[in-house]
């Protein structure tokens, strides 16, 4: 009873301080919701909740590990996570969490693994599973976690010779895997994906249209005068206008086009590019991509290899 007293006032002031912030936000703005009968501080958010609500309902089309879906996986958000997390600070991760464990009668060691699981747990009971950008709040407490990890491995030097070394080796690992991933941040996946991330997600995880500028950029310097191209966020309008990309036509699933081909593989493997017999494959899969954009394939196919296709 005592402790619940003590934390009242600190609690009620950060519930305060929240509620202020969330309401700046929106501009202080007050009205009434749409459907409501009575005004409240930032409408727009109670509308948004309400969207949000009805978008899990409904559920959306989603990709995973080989399959389509519409309501989710349960599983999805841990398998992303883990698939999407450098390998070096899962690590640190895994060490901190069971540093916590084993001091689990401080309080201070609970509660950034409640904040992340605060953050997991429910997510997993969604139906809209496009994005580990959804949950990317519990990267904050499981940093606290690895910090944890790191401080033990540096203070178990007396112990285990190797620990610091260890601890400088996984630092290293998790800086390097980001430099090289350098400058499509969008896309990362760890070495669990190896070349083939698309066979575990797609969307805004792996292709969502950050990659337009750099192609623009890179069909300039190949020299194409034209490209067929059909791209996740962007319909072909938008396409044909955007700055710098030379003039496209819509990608043919069936037959390869001359010249340049960019294969988008959100598009490619939740659209099926307008394939709506799931036996009927496009004939990008059966080529090698002559290189790659971020996570656009582009293909290049002499006149006459593409006639013969």
């Amino acid at each position: 009873m005592g402790l619940v007293k003590a934390r009242a006032l600190p609690f009620a002031a950060a519930v305060a301080t929240g509620a202020l912030v969330i309401w700046g936000v929106y501009s202080f703005s007050f009205g009434k919701p749409p459907g409501w009968s009575f005004p409240v501080p930032a409408p727009e958010l109670f509308d948004g909740i309400k969207s949000a609500l009805a978008h899990n309902t409904n559920g959306h089309p989603a990709y995973l590990l080989g399959e389509i879906r519409y309501t989710g996986w349960w599983y999805y958000f841990p398998v992303v996570f883990i698939a999407k997390t450098p390998l070096g600070w899962l690590a640190l991760a895994a060490i901190g969490a069971g540093v916590c464990c084993i001091r689990r009668r401080q309080l201070v060691y609970w509660l950034p693994l409640a904040f992340a699981l605060g953050i997991l747990l429910p997510a997993m009971t969604s139906h809209v599973n496009i994005g580990l950008r959804h949950i990317l709040p519990i990267y904050s407490g499981l940093s606290i976690v690895a910090a944890v990890g790191l401080l033990w491995l540096v203070e178990a030097a007396d112990r285990y010779k190797l620990a610091p070394l260890a601890a400088a080796c996984l630092i290293a690992w998790v800086a390097i895997s980001g430099l090289a991933q350098h400058p499509d941040y969008l896309a990362y996946f760890n070495a669990i994906a190896g070349d083939h991330p698309e066979r575990i997600a797609i969307d805004s995880d792996l292709d969502w249209g950050q990659n337009t500028i750099r192609l623009a950029h890179r069909l300039r310097e190949l020299g194409a005068d034209h490209v067929a191209y059909s791209e996740f966020n962007f319909n072909s309008d938008q396409l044909r206008i955007w700055p710098g990309l030379p003039p496209m036509v819509p990608i043919n699933p069936l037959v390869p086009a001359p010249g340049w081909n960019v294969v988008s593989p959100t598009r490619w493997i939740l659209r099926r590019y307008g394939l709506t017999d799931p036996k009927v494959q496009p004939w990008f899969p059966y080529f090698r991509p002559t290189e790659k954009v971020g996570a656009l394939w582009l293909y290049y196919m002499p006149p006459a290899s593409a006639a013969q296709r």
